[in-house]
């Protein structure tokens, strides 16, 4: 049976997991892709003007002719996908099912929408198989575990199927379906875990938890001579110098992150960037990251205020646990780059600044300021209700996945306020103490907003994201324009 996956902005490891089960069982699998043209860290009209890949879709459906066609879906992508499924009902008549974070936290209101045929909630290697030999039988069958459909307008939920046990068990990720779009190529990206045991207000993963509450582990390790086998395998097919650990939060376990850095240094040597969560930092951490060539980290300050740190984005950590260990991994030699959350609810514009403040004390290599996007159904979505921050109709936006979170605030509170701050926060941090008085004053100009871009992560970081993302774009057009001659 013939899959025709669908993605846009990046990689997605979900779907290349996937595809390898897929192959492995003898279906044929292909991509088709957006690079999501001027969408970096802020949108650039002038690029998605002269870029535009939704005719390149459509021609490629046609050529690849698929039984099925598989998206996958955060909530911020769901517009596209929405706009997508759309189009390409109006000219085939091809089942459609959509997988990824959005409809397994919504999947009512994601099967709302008439274009899409079934969900795959949670977990989609197994599920996805099974629909796929379920599918090319013809015979019909909707008692497929992780797999929702509509039917006559009624809604068939069954249940969600174990989490994989063994990690190990999986065949390494069919990247191929995204090299050929040049969606990665001097950097590899890489997960050696899957799971997160923390439950941050702003975060799916507590839903996620609870969807799996009736299982076993919810966090679970590749082990360390599975990682280092792909990586392996990955140097000799795709040449790349860097290596990204895209776990939620990279070598939670002290036992393994020991054998992994001995059999790293040894047999792979790549220099590497992770991310780390600040309450798991240690002396004896940091030098294993430091043995094993890793070179950056980003890390999860969010806040700079205990209150909204602890009682609204339920980070717990206090202030000198936070201090003390960001000092220790910068003291460390390892880049460090914060993520930062602002215009949380109820937060005054003092605790704002303390965020800021924080952030000047510690003086990262550079500072991610993402402006707080209530989720559907995480926590803080739920407090946000409560205290009268959204009204239906800015709840029925968020299902739809509309609003952003990088140029403006949803939330009503310090609105302007928040605006100049994620601009000019990053570039102030760089600054002397005496220009602070002046970073509410400046107008929030597309020049300013531009100029912020180059401050939000160490200067290699960002010289290899410009990169990724022209040479993205450049090899995805080269690929479509190929393709229209063979």
């Amino acid at each position: 049976m013939k899959i025709l996956f669908a993605y846009k902005n990046s990689e997605s490891l979900g779907i290349e997991y996937i595809s390898s089960v897929l192959k492995k069982e003898g279906h044929k699998t292909d991509l088709m892709f957006d690079p999501g043209a001027g969408e970096v860290e802020l949108k650039i009209n002038i690029i998605s003007r002269l870029f535009k890949f939704e005719k390149d879709l459509i021609f490629k459906i046609k050529k690849f002719s698929p039984d099925l066609i598989a998206f996958s879906s955060m909530t911020n992508l769901f517009p596209w996908v929405r706009d997508l499924t759309k189009k390409i009902k109006e000219q085939f008549e091809i089942p459609i099912v959509v997988g990824g974070l959005h409809p397994t936290i919504i999947p009512e209101e994601t099967l709302r929408y008439k274009y899409i045929d079934m969900i795959c909630r949670g977990e989609g290697e197994y599920a996805m198989l099974d629909l796929v030999n379920s599918l090319e039988s013809k015979k019909e069958n909707y008692k497929i575990d992780n797999i929702w459909f509509i039917i006559n307008n009624k809604i068939i939920k069954n249940p969600i199927r174990p989490l994989i046990e063994n990690l190990d068990d999986l065949p390494f990720p069919d990247k191929d379906l995204f090299f050929k779009y040049g969606a990665f190529s001097k950097r590899y990206y890489i997960m050696t875990s899957r799971g997160c045991p923390f439950s941050c207000s702003y975060c799916h993963n507590h839903q996620i938890k609870e969807l799996y509450k009736n299982f076993k582990k919810f966090v679970r390790f590749r082990s360390v001579d599975n990682v280092i086998n792909e990586l392996k395998w990955a140097l000799n097919r795709y040449k790349f110098k860097k290596i990204y650990f895209y776990d939620d939060i990279f070598g939670l376990n002290n036992k393994w992150l020991k054998e992994f850095t001995i059999k790293y240094k040894k047999e792979i040597k790549k220099p590497y960037k992770c991310l780390i969560r600040p309450q798991s930092l240690s002396k004896e951490k940091l030098s294993l990251l430091k043995k094993s060539n890793c070179q950056e980290i980003d890390v999860g300050l969010e806040s700079g205020n205990d209150r909204i740190r602890n009682k609204i984005l339920k980070r717990h950590i206090t202030d000198k646990e936070m201090i003390k260990n960001l000092f220790l991994l910068k003291n460390s030699g390892i880049k460090i780059s914060t993520l930062n959350i602002i215009g949380s609810p109820t937060e005054t514009m003092e605790e704002l600044m303390d965020t800021f403040k924080m952030n000047y004390i510690i003086r990262p290599k550079g500072a991610l300021f993402h402006i707080l996007y209530p989720f559907p159904k995480t926590q803080i979505f739920e407090i946000c209700k409560e205290i009268g921050l959204l009204d239906e109709k800015k709840i029925e936006l968020l299902n739809q996945g509309e609003l952003g979170y990088r140029i403006s605030p949803i939330l009503p509170n310090n609105y302007g306020n928040i605006v100049k701050f994620n601009i000019f926060a990053p570039i102030f941090l760089k600054l002397p103490k005496c220009f602070r008085k002046y970073m509410f004053k400046l107008p929030p100009l597309n020049f300013f907003r531009t100029l912020s871009v180059f401050f939000l992560t160490t200067q290699r970081n960002l010289r290899l994201k410009l990169y990724e993302f022209f040479y993205m774009l450049i090899k995805t057009s080269d690929y479509y324009s190929k393709l229209k001659k063979i």
